[in-house]
C-alpha cells in the first residue's frame, strides 16, 4: 500500500522533528521544510498529498503562501494551516486553506484532520 506524503513547513526545528516522528510512526511519508522561501519549489518537487503549513514563519506569513499556492499556482493539494495564535482560526478560509490546527495540538486531532483531507491510497 502506498503511503501518503506530507510536507511539513515550520521554522521551529523541534516541531519538525516531533511531527516527523509522529507522522512516520502513523505510516506517512514525511518531507520537512524549515525555509518558507522554498515552499513553492519543494511543493513542486515533492508533490505531497497534503501540506501542513505554519502561519508564523521567519519573515513570512504562511497564510499568504497558502493563498499564492491555491490561487496563483492553482494547487489542488489540501493545505492545513497551524499556529499557536488561535485568532487565526477565524480567517483561514480567506486564504484558501483547507483546515486549521491549533498549536500545541493533540495527536488524535492532527491525525483526524489529516485523514479527513487525504486521498485514500490503494
Amino acid at each position: 500500500m502506498a503511503m501518503n506524503k506530507i510536507l511539513v513547513v515550520d521554522d521551529d526545528l523541534d516541531i519538525l522533528e516531533v511531527l516527523k516522528f509522529l507522522l512516520r510512526k502513523n505510516g506517512y511519508e514525511v518531507v520537512l521544510l524549515s525555509e518558507a522561501q522554498r515552499v513553492i519549489e519543494t511543493t513542486k518537487e515533492a508533490q505531497p498529498d497534503i501540506i501542513l503549513l505554519d502561519i508564523n514563519l521567519s519573515g513570512y506569513d504562511g497564510r499568504e503562501i497558502c493563498k499564492y499556492l491555491k490561487t496563483t499556482l492553482k494547487l489542488k493539494t489540501p493545505v492545513i494551516l497551524f499556529s499557536a495564535n488561535v485568532s487565526y482560526k477565524s480567517s483561514y478560509k480567506e486564504y484558501y486553506a483547507d483546515d486549521f490546527l491549533e498549536k500545541p495540538f493533540e495527536v488524535k486531532k492532527l491525525l483526524s484532520i489529516l485523514r479527513s483531507h487525504l486521498p485514500v491510497k490503494a
